[in-house]
């Protein structure tokens, strides 16, 4: 993971043009959000020169040793029995030391028949975010209230649909024949 998000991985790369590409510029505030392999993008674009990035939200993403960076408000998501968080190590703090907002509870109660990925999957997590709109905690009625106002005051774009493609690999003096 640390790997693709700081030497400039192609998905970080297409992320961050994609955002260009769209218009945003280092005058804009961006709030970047990301689920899974999404939110190592989110935490890399956010330390992308020229891009003004605000906010963070991720879920299920292997993020925790990748440093937000400073200036940025992050809340991380993480299911305690959904193993793809946790191949991004130990975080440092639980979002005590101004790093970022950590969430972290079971998907399924400890006697539910669930898969070993059943606890990442997306719809788990959209109703995880169900609770936490409820949750009277203030960590996260702030959070709330900062993407309100966010969106309160966002200027409405387009959207675009990008697609990143690899470059085909043309071994060097060949045509890639076996021996």
């Amino acid at each position: 993971a640390a790997a693709l998000a700081t030497e400039g991985g192609s998905a970080v790369h297409a992320a961050e043009t994609a955002l260009r590409e769209a218009g945003a510029t280092a005058d804009d505030e961006v709030y970047v959000v990301g689920y899974s392999m999404g939110g190592i993008l989110a935490r890399a674009v956010g330390d992308a020169p020229g891009l003004h990035v605000t906010h963070e939200l991720t879920f299920g993403s292997p993020v925790g040793q990748l440093p937000i960076r400073q200036g940025i408000d992050g809340v991380a998501v993480e299911h305690t029995d959904d193993p793809v968080p946790a191949l991004g190590g130990v975080r440092p703090s639980d979002g005590d030391a101004g790093d970022d907002v950590v969430v972290r509870a079971p998907a399924f109660a400890p006697t539910a028949h669930a898969g070993v990925l059943d606890a990442h999957d997306l719809s788990t997590y959209r109703a995880t975010a169900t609770q936490m709109d409820a949750s009277r905690s203030p960590l996260l009625e702030r959070a709330r209230d900062e993407l309100h106002g966010f969106l309160d005051g966002a200027t409405p774009i387009a959207s675009h649909l990008y697609r990143a493609e690899r470059a085909p690999l043309t071994p060097p003096g060949g045509s890639g024949g076996g021996m």
